[in-house]
């Protein structure tokens, strides 16, 4: 099942990100609650890869693969304007 494949994987990458998130956090004296930023960009990622997925499906009215790395620059660099920028490096 997927759990049996991929729950440590999982497991492994929520908790990188949530290092990162609150490392930056810290960095940026942003103030944010970093399991709820994590928990916030892991839902976004997930959402906009079923999206690349779909798209890549046929199905209409999804978002391309770099439509959802923009996305997310947009959303970093709100939510962490001292270390993100939308636009690209």
């Amino acid at each position: 099942t997927y759990q049996e494949y991929c729950a440590a994987y999982d497991a492994q990458h929520s908790d990188a990100l949530r290092q990162l998130c609150a490392q930056i956090i810290a960095e940026g004296g942003y103030g944010y609650e970093p399991v709820a930023i994590t928990r916030g960009l892991e839902s976004m990622g997930e959402g906009l890869w079923l999206g690349v997925v779909t798209a890549n499906a046929g199905i209409e009215a999804q978002v391309s693969a770099a439509e959802a790395r923009r996305t997310i620059r947009v959303c970093l660099a709100a939510l962490f304007p001292k270390h993100f920028s939308e636009k690209k490096a």
